[in-house]
């Protein structure tokens, strides 16, 4: 599904005239490009005569991401969670945390008796990126194998790509090694290293990882570093 700031709008207002009564100020609606935080709400809390923090919050924002595709019903899900935080904000009530106890109470309110899938996170590993986003990208990738059987995958920064070489050279631990171009969207939330360390992954991920590098079009095993 493509987001948009009219379906945004659309479904906030429908939303608000379902389960909040109407009563929720409309926020400032628009699209971010996150990629940990599928949804975010923001606000500013008015000050007291005497300089400390009142309990009024205004100027709302809220911001769906559209980083990675998502049915309508996710974006459904989460302009949900983020409505529950806005309502929480906007009376002023306290919460034992940011996903406390009230929150929870509400969250399961919708979920049991409006049929809502609301989370209190959304994992976003094993979701796929928007094509747009994608263009143009690609990443060094060092997939190496231990002596005691550990795999390991991760992103390389270029700049150190020779020196990581050379540290390789020089470990006994360390089996057998590759270099890798990959487009592969699942590198998108890994840190670009400047030194041996990474994700380990089962055995049998990380063989699919090797077949899908050497299949791709991207595939240099003799990567220049």
């Amino acid at each position: 599904m493509k987001l948009t700031q009219e379906w945004m709008t659309t479904w906030f207002d429908e939303f608000n005239r379902l389960y909040f009564k109407s009563e929720l100020p409309r926020p400032r609606l628009y699209i971010s490009h996150a990629r940990q935080r599928l949804g975010c709400l923001g606000y500013k809390v008015r000050k007291t005569d005497n300089g400390h923090s009142g309990a009024q919050a205004y100027d709302y924002r809220l911001g769906l991401s559209n980083y990675y595709i998502l049915q309508e019903w996710d974006y459904q899900n989460i302009l949900l969670h983020e409505m529950i935080h806005l309502l929480i904000a906007h009376n002023g009530w306290q919460d034992s945390s940011v996903h406390g106890t009230l929150f929870r109470q509400l969250r399961d309110r919708l979920n049991h008796d409006c049929g809502w899938a609301i989370r209190i996170s959304y994992p976003t590993r094993q979701l796929t990126v928007n094509p747009q986003f994608m263009q143009g990208k690609t990443f060094l990738v060092l997939a190496l194998q231990t002596r005691d059987g550990k795999y390991m995958l991760t992103v390389v920064n270029r700049n150190y790509g020779a020196e990581l070489k050379r540290q390789l050279a020089r470990l006994k631990s360390v089996e057998s090694y590759g270099w890798y171009l990959s487009s592969d969207p699942y590198f998108l939330d890994f840190p670009q290293v400047r030194s041996l360390r990474g994700r380990m992954v089962s055995r049998e991920f990380y063989e699919e990882k090797i077949h899908q590098f050497r299949t791709a079009e991207l595939f240099s095993q003799g990567v220049d570093l």
